[in-house]
Protein backbone atom coordinates (compact mmCIF):
# COMPACT_ATOMS: atom_id res chain seq x y z
CA UNK A 1 0.00 0.00 0.00
CA UNK A 2 1.24 3.48 -0.85
CA UNK A 3 0.15 6.95 0.07
CA UNK A 4 1.32 10.34 -1.11
CA UNK A 5 2.88 12.73 1.40
CA UNK A 6 2.84 16.39 0.32
CA UNK A 7 5.52 18.67 1.75
CA UNK A 8 4.78 22.39 1.52
CA UNK A 9 8.08 24.29 1.09
CA UNK A 10 8.45 28.03 0.79
CA UNK A 11 10.55 29.42 -2.07
CA UNK A 12 13.21 32.07 -1.57
CA UNK A 13 12.87 34.14 -4.74
CA UNK A 14 14.57 37.10 -6.31
CA UNK A 15 12.42 39.80 -7.92
CA UNK A 16 13.29 38.48 -11.37
CA UNK A 17 12.39 34.90 -10.44
CA UNK A 18 9.07 36.07 -8.96
CA UNK A 19 8.18 37.81 -12.23
CA UNK A 20 9.02 34.70 -14.23
CA UNK A 21 6.85 32.53 -11.99
CA UNK A 22 3.96 35.01 -12.31
CA UNK A 23 4.26 34.77 -16.09
CA UNK A 24 4.29 30.97 -15.97
CA UNK A 25 1.24 30.69 -13.70
CA UNK A 26 -0.67 33.13 -15.90
CA UNK A 27 0.21 31.23 -19.06
CA UNK A 28 -0.62 27.88 -17.45
CA UNK A 29 -4.09 29.08 -16.34
CA UNK A 30 -4.85 30.69 -19.72
CA UNK A 31 -3.78 27.50 -21.49
CA UNK A 32 -6.10 25.45 -19.27
CA UNK A 33 -9.03 27.80 -19.91
CA UNK A 34 -8.40 27.78 -23.67
CA UNK A 35 -8.22 23.98 -23.70
CA UNK A 36 -11.44 23.74 -21.74
CA UNK A 37 -13.17 26.05 -24.24
CA UNK A 38 -12.07 24.57 -27.54
CA UNK A 39 -12.21 20.85 -26.65
CA UNK A 40 -15.64 19.25 -26.50
CA UNK A 41 -16.89 18.75 -22.92
CA UNK A 42 -17.40 15.02 -23.56
CA UNK A 43 -13.65 14.53 -24.11
CA UNK A 44 -11.94 13.77 -20.80
CA UNK A 45 -8.97 11.64 -21.81
CA UNK A 46 -5.73 13.56 -21.40
CA UNK A 47 -4.25 11.69 -24.39
CA UNK A 48 -7.12 12.75 -26.64
CA UNK A 49 -6.99 16.34 -25.40
CA UNK A 50 -3.25 16.42 -25.99
CA UNK A 51 -3.70 15.32 -29.60
CA UNK A 52 -6.14 18.19 -30.21
CA UNK A 53 -4.41 21.18 -28.58
CA UNK A 54 -0.75 20.30 -27.96
CA UNK A 55 0.74 22.37 -30.78
CA UNK A 56 -1.60 25.29 -30.10
CA UNK A 57 -0.54 25.45 -26.46
CA UNK A 58 3.15 25.41 -27.27
CA UNK A 59 2.93 28.06 -29.98
CA UNK A 60 0.44 30.43 -28.33
CA UNK A 61 1.68 30.38 -24.74
CA UNK A 62 5.34 29.42 -25.09
CA UNK A 63 5.01 26.38 -22.84
CA UNK A 64 7.57 23.58 -22.90
CA UNK A 65 6.55 20.16 -24.16
CA UNK A 66 5.97 18.75 -20.67
CA UNK A 67 4.15 21.86 -19.46
CA UNK A 68 1.70 21.50 -22.36
CA UNK A 69 1.19 17.85 -21.41
CA UNK A 70 0.53 18.85 -17.78
CA UNK A 71 -2.10 21.37 -18.96
CA UNK A 72 -3.94 18.62 -20.85
CA UNK A 73 -3.72 16.28 -17.85
CA UNK A 74 -5.14 18.92 -15.48
CA UNK A 75 -8.08 19.75 -17.76
CA UNK A 76 -8.88 16.05 -18.18
CA UNK A 77 -8.66 15.38 -14.43
CA UNK A 78 -10.83 18.40 -13.58
CA UNK A 79 -13.48 17.32 -16.08
CA UNK A 80 -13.61 13.82 -14.58
CA UNK A 81 -13.90 15.20 -11.06
CA UNK A 82 -16.62 17.65 -12.09
CA UNK A 83 -18.58 14.86 -13.80
CA UNK A 84 -18.28 12.57 -10.76
CA UNK A 85 -19.60 15.38 -8.56
CA UNK A 86 -22.22 16.44 -11.13
CA UNK A 87 -20.84 19.99 -11.22
CA UNK A 88 -19.50 22.24 -14.01
CA UNK A 89 -15.77 22.78 -14.52
CA UNK A 90 -14.73 26.04 -12.90
CA UNK A 91 -12.48 28.59 -14.58
CA UNK A 92 -8.77 28.03 -13.93
CA UNK A 93 -7.03 30.68 -11.82
CA UNK A 94 -3.31 31.60 -12.13
CA UNK A 95 -2.54 30.05 -8.74
CA UNK A 96 -0.72 26.78 -9.49
CA UNK A 97 1.13 24.73 -12.10
CA UNK A 98 1.93 21.01 -12.15
CA UNK A 99 5.44 19.57 -12.51
CA UNK A 100 6.82 16.12 -13.23
CA UNK A 101 10.33 14.64 -13.23
CA UNK A 102 11.26 16.16 -16.60
CA UNK A 103 10.64 19.77 -15.58
CA UNK A 104 11.33 19.55 -11.84
CA UNK A 105 14.24 18.28 -9.76
CA UNK A 106 15.34 18.51 -6.12
CA UNK A 107 18.95 18.78 -4.90
CA UNK A 108 19.67 17.85 -1.30
CA UNK A 109 23.20 19.27 -1.31
CA UNK A 110 22.02 22.89 -1.04
CA UNK A 111 18.24 22.33 -0.51
CA UNK A 112 17.20 23.78 -3.84
CA UNK A 113 14.74 22.89 -6.60
CA UNK A 114 15.16 23.36 -10.34
CA UNK A 115 12.00 24.43 -12.19
CA UNK A 116 11.30 24.90 -15.87
CA UNK A 117 9.62 28.28 -16.45
CA UNK A 118 8.73 30.05 -19.69
CA UNK A 119 11.77 29.67 -21.92
CA UNK A 120 14.24 29.12 -19.07
CA UNK A 121 15.24 26.92 -16.15
CA UNK A 122 15.70 28.40 -12.67
CA UNK A 123 17.28 26.97 -9.52
CA UNK A 124 15.50 28.26 -6.40
CA UNK A 125 16.42 28.01 -2.72
CA UNK A 126 13.95 26.33 -0.34
CA UNK A 127 13.07 27.84 3.04
CA UNK A 128 12.33 24.70 5.07
CA UNK A 129 12.60 23.41 8.61
CA UNK A 130 13.89 20.23 10.19
CA UNK A 131 10.70 18.30 9.47
CA UNK A 132 10.84 18.89 5.70
CA UNK A 133 14.57 18.23 5.64
CA UNK A 134 14.10 14.93 7.44
CA UNK A 135 11.42 13.81 4.98
CA UNK A 136 13.41 14.92 1.90
CA UNK A 137 16.76 13.50 3.02
CA UNK A 138 17.86 10.73 0.70
CA UNK A 139 14.73 11.06 -1.49
CA UNK A 140 14.39 11.98 -5.15
CA UNK A 141 10.84 13.32 -5.62
CA UNK A 142 9.49 13.21 -9.16
CA UNK A 143 6.37 15.38 -8.95
CA UNK A 144 5.44 18.73 -7.45
CA UNK A 145 3.04 21.64 -7.74
CA UNK A 146 4.09 25.30 -7.86
CA UNK A 147 1.54 27.36 -5.93
CA UNK A 148 0.74 30.96 -5.07
CA UNK A 149 -0.78 31.03 -1.57
CA UNK A 150 -3.22 33.57 -0.23
CA UNK A 151 -0.45 35.31 1.71
CA UNK A 152 1.13 36.28 -1.62
CA UNK A 153 4.10 33.95 -1.14
CA UNK A 154 5.20 31.20 -3.54
CA UNK A 155 5.44 27.59 -2.38
CA UNK A 156 6.38 24.30 -3.95
CA UNK A 157 4.24 21.30 -2.93
CA UNK A 158 6.62 18.36 -3.21
CA UNK A 159 4.90 14.96 -3.41
CA UNK A 160 6.57 11.87 -1.94
CA UNK A 161 5.25 8.34 -2.38
CA UNK A 162 5.58 6.38 0.84
CA UNK A 163 4.98 2.67 1.29
CA UNK A 164 2.69 2.01 4.23
CA UNK A 165 3.38 -1.02 6.43
CA UNK A 166 0.83 -1.81 9.09
CA UNK A 167 2.57 -1.61 12.51
CA UNK A 168 0.83 -4.73 13.99
CA UNK A 169 -0.16 -3.19 17.31
CA UNK A 170 -1.56 -6.42 18.78
CA UNK A 171 1.57 -8.42 17.95
CA UNK A 172 3.78 -5.82 19.58
CA UNK A 173 1.63 -5.76 22.72
CA UNK A 174 1.36 -9.53 23.17
CA UNK A 175 4.08 -9.73 25.85
CA UNK A 176 2.43 -7.03 27.94
CA UNK A 177 -0.97 -8.66 27.47
CA UNK A 178 0.31 -12.09 28.54
CA UNK A 179 2.03 -10.64 31.59
CA UNK A 180 -1.08 -8.72 32.65
CA UNK A 181 -3.25 -11.79 32.03
CA UNK A 182 -0.98 -14.03 34.15
CA UNK A 183 -1.08 -11.57 37.02
CA UNK A 184 -4.86 -11.44 36.80
CA UNK A 185 -5.14 -15.24 36.81
CA UNK A 186 -2.92 -15.58 39.91
CA UNK A 187 -5.20 -13.25 41.84
CA UNK A 188 -8.37 -15.10 40.90
CA UNK A 189 -9.83 -17.25 43.70
CA UNK A 190 -12.24 -19.92 42.51
CA UNK A 191 -15.62 -19.68 44.17
CA UNK A 192 -14.86 -16.39 45.95
CA UNK A 193 -17.56 -13.73 45.62
CA UNK A 194 -16.67 -10.94 45.39
CA UNK A 195 -13.04 -11.18 44.24
CA UNK A 196 -10.33 -9.26 46.06
CA UNK A 197 -9.41 -5.63 45.44
CA UNK A 198 -6.04 -6.73 44.00
CA UNK A 199 -7.92 -8.87 41.46
CA UNK A 200 -9.97 -5.90 40.26
CA UNK A 201 -6.85 -3.72 40.06
CA UNK A 202 -5.16 -6.33 37.87
CA UNK A 203 -8.33 -6.59 35.75
CA UNK A 204 -8.30 -2.84 35.13
CA UNK A 205 -4.58 -2.93 34.22
CA UNK A 206 -5.29 -5.66 31.65
CA UNK A 207 -8.21 -3.63 30.26
CA UNK A 208 -5.96 -0.59 29.82
CA UNK A 209 -3.51 -2.61 27.70
CA UNK A 210 -6.36 -3.76 25.44
CA UNK A 211 -7.71 -0.19 25.31
CA UNK A 212 -4.34 1.14 24.18
CA UNK A 213 -4.21 -1.37 21.31
CA UNK A 214 -7.75 -0.39 20.30
CA UNK A 215 -6.88 3.31 20.30
CA UNK A 216 -3.68 2.72 18.32
CA UNK A 217 -5.66 0.90 15.62
CA UNK A 218 -8.23 3.66 15.45
CA UNK A 219 -5.59 6.40 15.28
CA UNK A 220 -3.73 4.60 12.48
CA UNK A 221 -6.95 4.01 10.53
CA UNK A 222 -7.99 7.67 10.81
CA UNK A 223 -4.60 9.05 9.72
CA UNK A 224 -4.17 6.68 6.77
CA UNK A 225 -7.74 7.08 5.54
CA UNK A 226 -7.48 10.85 5.78
CA UNK A 227 -4.24 10.88 3.80
CA UNK A 228 -5.56 8.53 1.09
CA UNK A 229 -8.84 10.40 0.53
CA UNK A 230 -7.19 13.84 0.70
CA UNK A 231 -4.62 12.97 -1.98
CA UNK A 232 -7.01 11.26 -4.45
CA UNK A 233 -10.27 12.18 -6.17
CA UNK A 234 -11.44 8.57 -6.47
CA UNK A 235 -10.76 5.77 -3.95
CA UNK A 236 -11.80 2.17 -4.64
CA UNK A 237 -11.57 -0.69 -2.15
CA UNK A 238 -12.76 -4.29 -1.81
CA UNK A 239 -15.90 -4.84 0.24
CA UNK A 240 -14.38 -7.80 2.13
CA UNK A 241 -16.44 -10.07 4.37
CA UNK A 242 -14.23 -9.89 7.46
CA UNK A 243 -16.47 -12.17 9.55
CA UNK A 244 -15.95 -14.98 7.04
CA UNK A 245 -12.21 -14.37 6.66
CA UNK A 246 -11.44 -14.69 10.38
CA UNK A 247 -12.78 -18.26 10.31
CA UNK A 248 -9.33 -19.16 9.00
CA UNK A 249 -7.61 -19.71 12.35
CA UNK A 250 -4.15 -19.35 10.81
CA UNK A 251 -4.88 -15.78 9.71
CA UNK A 252 -7.57 -14.63 12.14
CA UNK A 253 -5.24 -12.74 14.50
CA UNK A 254 -3.45 -10.87 11.69
CA UNK A 255 -6.74 -10.01 9.97
CA UNK A 256 -8.27 -8.70 13.20
CA UNK A 257 -5.10 -6.79 14.04
CA UNK A 258 -5.16 -5.01 10.66
CA UNK A 259 -8.56 -3.41 11.37
CA UNK A 260 -9.69 -3.43 7.73
CA UNK A 261 -13.35 -2.79 8.46
CA UNK A 262 -12.59 0.24 10.64
CA UNK A 263 -10.26 1.58 7.95
CA UNK A 264 -12.97 1.35 5.25
CA UNK A 265 -15.45 3.10 7.55
CA UNK A 266 -13.10 6.06 7.83
CA UNK A 267 -12.55 6.05 4.06
CA UNK A 268 -16.31 6.41 3.61
CA UNK A 269 -16.45 9.12 6.27
CA UNK A 270 -13.75 11.31 4.72
CA UNK A 271 -15.17 10.72 1.23
CA UNK A 272 -18.45 12.16 2.47
CA UNK A 273 -16.80 15.08 4.29
CA UNK A 274 -14.55 16.12 1.38
CA UNK A 275 -16.95 15.30 -1.45
CA UNK A 276 -14.72 12.57 -2.89
CA UNK A 277 -15.88 9.40 -4.66
CA UNK A 278 -15.20 6.36 -2.43
CA UNK A 279 -16.39 3.11 -4.00
CA UNK A 280 -16.60 -0.37 -2.45
CA UNK A 281 -16.56 -3.18 -5.04
CA UNK A 282 -17.08 -6.91 -4.89
CA UNK A 283 -13.84 -8.85 -4.20
CA UNK A 284 -14.82 -11.70 -6.54
CA UNK A 285 -11.87 -12.84 -8.71
CA UNK A 286 -9.85 -9.63 -8.29
CA UNK A 287 -6.70 -11.71 -7.70
CA UNK A 288 -7.50 -14.40 -10.27
CA UNK A 289 -8.46 -12.32 -13.32
CA UNK A 290 -5.69 -10.84 -15.44
CA UNK A 291 -5.79 -7.03 -15.38
CA UNK A 292 -4.32 -6.90 -18.88
CA UNK A 293 -6.49 -9.35 -20.87
CA UNK A 294 -9.15 -10.58 -18.43
CA UNK A 295 -8.07 -14.23 -18.55
CA UNK A 296 -8.76 -16.05 -15.27
CA UNK A 297 -5.63 -17.60 -13.74
CA UNK A 298 -6.20 -19.84 -10.72
CA UNK A 299 -3.61 -19.40 -7.98
CA UNK A 300 -3.21 -20.17 -4.29
CA UNK A 301 -2.70 -17.55 -1.60
CA UNK A 302 1.00 -18.46 -1.39
CA UNK A 303 1.54 -17.55 -5.07
CA UNK A 304 2.60 -13.89 -4.98
CA UNK A 305 3.26 -13.36 -8.72
CA UNK A 306 0.59 -13.16 -11.40
CA UNK A 307 1.72 -14.90 -14.61
CA UNK A 308 -0.85 -14.93 -17.39
CA UNK A 309 -0.44 -17.72 -19.99
CA UNK A 310 -2.70 -15.83 -22.40
CA UNK A 311 -0.98 -12.42 -22.71
CA UNK A 312 2.37 -13.43 -21.09
CA UNK A 313 2.28 -10.57 -18.60
CA UNK A 314 4.04 -11.13 -15.26
CA UNK A 315 3.40 -8.71 -12.40
CA UNK A 316 2.97 -8.70 -8.64
CA UNK A 317 -0.23 -10.41 -7.51
CA UNK A 318 -1.23 -7.38 -5.39
CA UNK A 319 -0.64 -4.97 -8.29
CA UNK A 320 -2.81 -7.11 -10.56
CA UNK A 321 -5.58 -7.17 -7.93
CA UNK A 322 -5.33 -3.40 -7.41
CA UNK A 323 -5.76 -2.77 -11.14
CA UNK A 324 -8.83 -5.03 -11.23
CA UNK A 325 -10.31 -3.25 -8.21
CA UNK A 326 -9.71 0.13 -9.87
CA UNK A 327 -11.31 -1.18 -13.08
CA UNK A 328 -14.45 -2.22 -11.20
CA UNK A 329 -14.65 1.09 -9.37
CA UNK A 330 -14.32 3.12 -12.57
CA UNK A 331 -17.08 1.06 -14.14
CA UNK A 332 -19.34 1.92 -11.21
CA UNK A 333 -18.58 5.62 -11.73
CA UNK A 334 -19.15 5.34 -15.49
CA UNK A 335 -15.53 5.86 -16.55
CA UNK A 336 -14.33 3.84 -19.54
CA UNK A 337 -11.33 1.73 -18.57
CA UNK A 338 -8.00 2.31 -20.28
CA UNK A 339 -5.60 -0.53 -19.49
CA UNK A 340 -2.56 1.72 -19.82
CA UNK A 341 -3.84 4.52 -17.58
CA UNK A 342 -6.80 5.61 -15.53
CA UNK A 343 -7.85 8.18 -18.12
CA UNK A 344 -10.64 7.57 -20.57
CA UNK A 345 -14.03 8.65 -21.77
CA UNK A 346 -16.74 9.09 -19.14
CA UNK A 347 -20.37 8.19 -19.57
CA UNK A 348 -23.34 7.61 -17.34
CA UNK A 349 -22.73 4.94 -14.70
CA UNK A 350 -23.86 1.47 -15.67
CA UNK A 351 -26.90 0.14 -13.87
CA UNK A 352 -25.56 -3.43 -14.07
CA UNK A 353 -23.21 -3.52 -11.10
CA UNK A 354 -22.01 -6.41 -9.01
CA UNK A 355 -23.62 -7.12 -5.68
CA UNK A 356 -22.23 -5.32 -2.66
CA UNK A 357 -20.87 -2.31 -4.54
CA UNK A 358 -21.31 0.96 -2.69
CA UNK A 359 -20.52 4.60 -3.37
CA UNK A 360 -19.81 7.02 -0.55
CA UNK A 361 -19.91 10.65 -1.65
CA UNK A 362 -21.18 13.96 -0.41
CA UNK A 363 -22.87 14.93 -3.66
CA UNK A 364 -26.24 14.06 -2.17
CA UNK A 365 -25.03 14.21 1.46
CA UNK A 366 -25.71 10.55 2.07
CA UNK A 367 -24.33 7.06 1.38
CA UNK A 368 -25.75 5.25 -1.62
CA UNK A 369 -25.78 1.44 -1.70
CA UNK A 370 -25.85 -0.33 -5.01
CA UNK A 371 -27.04 -3.91 -4.66
CA UNK A 372 -28.07 -4.91 -8.16
CA UNK A 373 -26.76 -8.16 -9.61
CA UNK A 374 -24.74 -8.31 -12.80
Amino acid sequence: MEHVLTLVCKLQLTTEQGAKIDALLGAFAEACNLTNRIVKPSVKSKTTIQGLVYQTLREQFGLSANQAVRVCARVGANRKTATAKNKPVKAFEPASADYDARIFSFREQDWTVSLTLLGCRERIKLVIGNYQQGKLKGRKPTSAQLCLHRDGQYYIHIQLKNAVIYPQFLRKSEKRLKKAQRRLSKKFVKGAKPQSQNYHKARKRLGKVHLKVQRQRKDWAIKQARCVVHSNDVVVYEDLKIANMVKNHHLAKSISDAGWYQYTQWLDYYGKIWDKAVVAVSPNYTSQDCSNCGHRVKKSLSTRTHSCPNCKIEICRDTNAALNILHKGLNVLGVEWNKHSTSGQEESGSQDRKHGEKIATAVDKQFDSVSKLL
